[in-house]
């Protein structure tokens, strides 16, 4: 990015409007919604609004996101909007080409699915053309996604026409698509049936750090969890052969789960009280890079029918930009695990909603 701050930035800055019903008090809300900036320094957007062209009264910084909703607004006044980008110094685009929008009422039209944005291997955000009734966004029988990816969580963003939703893991490189049913707006209007949109997961790039193990859990005398510190590749993680466990214990199965960071691992009996190691080879993350040769991990064997040791958080995986993974050393209690007020991040990012995943090891933090 250029560090005059009279540049206009790269990027098109084709602006789209939406005009949405807010509800029946001649209020709307208007979604101004932009192309990216592709330019490496990129730190974020500011979008302006005023009453008279060229005249801008307020401004909102957006930080990366690439659309912004306002909510009552009166209903028959034309407003004029544009947006500006900055660089990681503070420096600022001009103005983009403006455009207006006079709100006005839906006439009960349904909401509509605009866009998907994959932010990882497991969350996806979903833009609808509207706000959203809470309860029907945020019901994760709404939302079927092709391929057999199951739909964990749906957790609506403040300016309610944004569903972050938690699933199963993709595969790279492979194309789904997402079906949306029984979301309605704020007067109780319905998407329509079939609304439905394809997506891609990128293969990832750019990454030249080896997987690592993070920790080693018993989960009882046959079953063990292998974290690592970031998503590996199926293929390799489930090849039994590329694990040994010392004092005679055999891995019979490997088994890749959760976030695709945790492989488990079926093994013959371990002996209670022992400690045994556990050396790795040829695991490969989902960038091909192989973890170091003979890897290991040291743990204790100590299988009691009393449980009277708290859960322990063993690694936290960041997993896109708005998701982090909080991984515990056993199952944890459903509720006391999506009570999103148990979890604080500093400096000062919003947990918007927790989901405890099916292996009920690992919870799903959406993020601000």
């Amino acid at each position: 990015m250029a560090t005059n701050a009279s540049k206009v930035m790269a990027a098109s800055f084709a602006l789209m409007i939406l005009l949405l019903a807010f509800s029946a008090s001649f209020a709307s809300t208007v979604t101004v919604s932009w192309d990216a900036n592709t330019e490496s320094d990129l730190a974020g957007y500011n979008i302006y609004v005023g009453e008279s062209s060229g005249t801008y009264t307020g401004v909102v910084d957006v930080g990366s996101a690439t659309q912004f909703s306002w909510s009552s607004l009166e209903s028959g006044k034309t407003f004029y909007f544009a947006v500006t980008a900055y660089d990681f110094s503070g420096n600022e685009s001009g103005f983009s080409v403006e455009v207006n929008a006079t709100p006005g009422g839906s006439g009960g039209n349904p909401p509509e699915l605009v866009s998907i944005t994959v932010r990882g291997e497991t969350q996806l955000d979903v833009v609808f053309s509207e706000p959203l009734n809470r309860d029907s966004a945020q019901k994760t029988g709404n939302y079927s996604i092709s391929n057999g990816i199951n739909v964990l969580g749906a957790v609506i963003d403040g300016n309610q026409t944004m569903v972050h939703l938690v699933t199963a893991a993709h595969q790279h490189g492979q194309s789904y698509v997402l079906s949306v049913s029984g979301v309605a707006d704020l007067d109780g209007v319905e998407i329509l049936s079939g609304s439905s949109k394809s997506y891609t997961i990128p293969n990832p790039g750019g990454d030249a750090t080896p997987p690592q193990i993070n920790n080693v859990v018993v989960v009882d005398a046959n079953h063990l969890d292998v974290v690592f510190s970031e998503a590996v590749s199926q293929q390799h993680a489930e090849n039994k052969s590329n694990f040994d466990i010392n004092k005679g214990v055999n891995v019979l199965q490997a088994s890749r789960i959760s976030n695709q960071s945790v492989v488990r691992l079926t093994t013959s009996a371990h002996q209670n009280g022992e400690t045994y190691r556990l050396t790795i080879n040829n695991i490969r993350d989902l960038a091909d890079n192989a973890i170091v040769s003979n890897s290991s991990f040291s743990y204790d064997v100590s299988i009691s029918t009393v449980d009277n040791t708290a859960p322990q958080l063993l690694s936290v995986v960041v997993n896109g930009g708005t998701q982090v993974d909080a991984n515990y050393s056993e199952p944890v209690e459903k509720s006391s695990a999506e009570r999103k007020t148990n979890y604080v991040i500093s400096p000062s990012v919003e947990v918007l909603g927790a989901i405890l995943d099916d292996n009920q090891t690992t919870v799903h933090l959406i993020t601000a």
